[in-house]
C-alpha cells in the first residue's frame, strides 16, 4: 500500500478543518461582536475608534458581495483559519533538515504532530467560528513567521518585500503585529540573520510595510489617537480583572494540543550543541534563534 506523501496529508487536514467549520458556522446566530463589526462594513473607513481598518473591508465584502448571511460572513474567517493551518504546514516542511524530505518517514511524521496540533488548539478553533479581528490576526502572524523562514532558509531578499506587505496588512487588521515584530528583533540580531540589517531590500520592506498602514496612521491623527483611549478604557474596565495566573492557564488549555511540541522543542534547543535532529526537526543554533525567539 502507497504512503501519504506530506501533500495529500496536509491536504487532508485542510479539508479537515473546511468541512468542520461549514458544519458548524451556522449552528448559532451572529455573536454582538460580529454585530459591530458588521456595522463598521457599512461605514468604511481607514480606522475606527477600536480596531483598524481591515475587519470594515471583509465586513463590506462578507455583506455586499457574498450576501451577509452568518454562513457567508463567517466563510471568510473559516477561510483565513485554513489558511492558517496551511501556513502551519509550510513552517513544518521548512524546518526539516535540508537532506530530508516530507516523503520519509520523520517528513510525514513531523507533518501529522504539526497538523494535529495546529487543526486541533482552541486558539485556532474558536476564533474561526465567529467573524473577529482575531482570525485575521492569528493568519497575519502566522504568515509573517513562515516568510521569516522562508527568508532565513533560502536568504532571498524577496522574501523581505512580502515580508513588508504583509506587516503593513496584518497592521491594518490589528496593532498587536507590532508586538511580533519587535519580538523578532532580538532573535534577528542574535544570531547570523542579523546581516539582514546590511540588506537594502530590508529598509525597503519596511518602506513598504509603513506605505500601506499609513492611511490608518493619518485617520489616527486626524482623531486625535483614538487608540490610545480606547487601551485606557480596556485596561480600566476589563484588563484590570485578569491576572497573570489566570492568563497563563488561560493559554495553556488554548495551545493544549501543542504544548508537546512546545516542551519538547524548548528542551532540544537547550541541550543541543550546534543543532539536533528529533521528531524529523532540526535546529541549527545560531540560524534558528530568531525563529524559536518568535515562537
Amino acid at each position: 500500500m502507497k504512503r501519504l506523501n506530506w501533500l495529500q496529508i496536509l491536504t487532508a487536514f485542510l479539508i479537515t478543518k473546511l468541512l468542520l467549520h461549514l458544519y458548524l458556522n451556522g449552528q448559532w446566530s451572529f455573536h454582538r461582536d460580529e454585530l459591530l463589526y458588521l456595522a463598521l462594513g457599512r461605514n468604511l473607513d481607514w480606522g475606527y475608534a477600536s480596531v483598524p481598518p481591515g475587519i470594515g473591508f471583509w465586513a463590506w465584502f462578507g455583506d455586499t458581495v457574498l450576501g451577509g448571511s452568518v454562513h457567508a460572513i463567517r466563510l471568510i474567517s473559516t477561510l483565513f483559519g485554513t489558511a492558517t493551518v496551511l501556513l502551519t504546514g509550510l513552517m513544518a516542511k521548512e524546518m526539516l533538515p535540508k537532506n530530508d524530505t516530507l516523503g520519509s518517514g520523520t517528513g510525514r511524521f513531523s507533518m501529522i504532530i504539526i497538523g494535529l496540533a495546529g487543526l486541533t488548539s482552541g486558539a485556532f478553533l474558536r476564533p474561526c467560528m465567529l467573524f473577529m479581528p482575531v482570525v485575521f490576526d492569528i493568519f497575519y502572524w502566522t504568515l509573517l513567521c513562515w516568510l521569516l523562514l522562508k527568508y532565513i532558509n533560502s536568504e532571498k531578499p524577496s522574501w523581505l518585500l512580502w515580508f513588508g506587505v504583509a506587516a503593513g496588512l496584518g497592521l491594518l487588521n490589528k496593532y498587536m503585529v507590532f508586538i511580533l515584530l519587535f519580538a523578532m528583533l532580538p532573535g534577528i540580531l542574535f544570531s547570523k540573520s542579523r546581516r539582514v540589517f546590511k540588506d537594502r531590500k530590508f529598509y525597503l520592506a519596511i518602506v513598504l510595510a509603513l506605505l500601506i498602514f499609513a492611511p490608518n496612521i493619518v485617520w489616527q491623527m486626524d482623531h486625535q489617537f483614538p487608540v490610545f483611549r480606547h487601551m485606557g478604557e480596556l485596561a480600566a474596565t476589563q484588563f484590570a480583572h485578569v491576572s497573570l495566573d489566570s492568563f497563563f492557564s488561560d493559554q495553556l488549555q488554548f495551545f493544549l494540543p501543542a504544548l508537546p511540541v512546545w516542551i519538547v522543542g524548548a528542551l532540544v534547543f537547550a541541550v543541543s550543541q550546534g543543532g539536533c535532529c528529533l521528531a524529523g526537526f532540526r535546529l541549527d543554533v545560531p540560524d534558528s534563534a530568531g525563529g524559536v525567539a518568535v515562537f
